[in-house]
Formats: structure tokens, C-alpha cells, sequence
């Protein structure tokens, strides 16, 4: 009689099994959940990213970042001075147009324009500029000055540090970068 009482109480060993598993299931779909509120979260956070990089691209198209333009000496400040309407990096060409260095420089800086959004390109001819050219003492060609948030920050001139006779893009380009960032964490948005 003991015996079955025992055999009775004692629950099925599906019983248990399922119980098990059910247990199991509960604790995945309690992860799963914790994953999903976590993923959400990582979701929200990447759209938000996304907002803030469309309206800085929307900046940046509106200020005419991605192309290559000449300036006359009156528009410097408002390409230049954030108060006026310029940008926070500038990458300005002091060019003179028969000078065949002058050329090569223009030729990549107008394929590094439309790669480097967050950097305004621009070019301005020296013999139009006489007192940019001493203000900013640019005495050899080409020079390229780099301005960040309204202070001239560095200038590349010549080829300096970028191939003696044929002109290193990549160089060019880590040469601006590097430029205009002085903090590692600024943004430089590219393509």
C-alpha cells in the first residue's frame, strides 16, 4: 500500500520533462525579450545617428560642401567666418592659373571635395587677392590654407610631404584631414 501511494504521488516523468522544458522556454523567451529591448535600444540609437547625419549633410550641401569653387576675395569671409555664413573646416587654394603645379593641386582637390563633405573646398586666384596673399603671407604656389572654426590651423604648400614631382592623393587627403581635425573624435564625414 505504501508502495502505491508513492507510484501515485509521484508526478510522470513528462510531467516533469515538460515542466522542464516549459521552465526552459520561459527563461529563453525572458533572454529573448532582454535581447530585444536591448536591440531596440541599439535601433533607436542608429536612427537617431542617421537623423543628425542627414541634417549635417543637409548643412553641408546648403554651405556648398562636395564641389570645388572658385571665390573672389569679397566672398572669403562668408566662406571662411562661421558669423557670416561660413563653414567650421575650410580647405582655401591659392592658385595662380599658369602655374602647372597649380593645376595638378586643382585637379585633386576637386576629386577630394565630394568625398570630404564635412570640408568646404574652395580656390581663390592670387592675382585677384593681393591683400589675402599678405595677410596670410603666401609666398609659394600652390599653397593650400587650412581653416577650422575661423583660424587658420595649417597650410600645405607646394607638394610638400606629398611626392616630389607627381602629387600623392591619399597623402593629400590625410594631410587635410588630419588639418583640420585637432580632435581625434571630431567628425569627418565621408563617402
Amino acid at each position: 500500500f505504501v508502495w502505491f501511494f508513492l507510484i501515485i504521488r509521484r508526478p510522470p516523468r513528462s510531467t516533469l520533462s515538460s515542466s522542464s522544458a516549459a521552465s526552459d522556454v520561459y527563461k529563453r523567451q525572458l533572454l529573448d525579450s532582454d535581447d530585444d529591448a536591448e536591440l531596440e535600444m541599439l535601433r533607436e540609437r542608429r536612427r537617431q545617428a542617421i537623423k543628425v547625419h542627414q541634417v549635417k549633410q543637409s548643412e553641408y550641401i546648403n554651405k556648398q560642401h562636395g564641389s570645388y569653387r572658385e571665390i573672389k576675395e569679397g566672398d572669403f569671409f562668408s566662406t571662411v567666418v562661421r558669423e557670416k555664413g561660413g563653414s567650421d573646416d575650410v580647405a582655401l587654394h591659392f592658385f595662380h592659373k599658369d602655374f602647372e603645379k597649380c593645376l595638378i593641386m586643382d585637379r585633386h582637390l576637386s576629386e577630394l571635395a565630394p568625398q570630404l563633405m564635412s570640408i568646404k573646398f574652395a580656390k581663390i586666384d592670387v592675382d585677384k587677392c593681393p591683400f589675402l596673399v599678405e595677410r596670410l603671407r603666401v609666398n609659394v604656389l600652390p599653397c593650400v590654407v587650412l581653416f577650422h572654426n575661423d583660424v587658420a590651423v595649417d597650410r600645405i604648400i607646394g607638394f610638400e610631404d606629398l611626392g616630389e614631382e607627381d602629387l600623392d592623393q591619399n597623402a593629400l587627403r590625410e594631410r587635410i584631414i588630419s588639418g583640420v581635425r585637432k580632435n581625434p573624435e571630431d567628425d569627418i564625414s565621408t563617402f
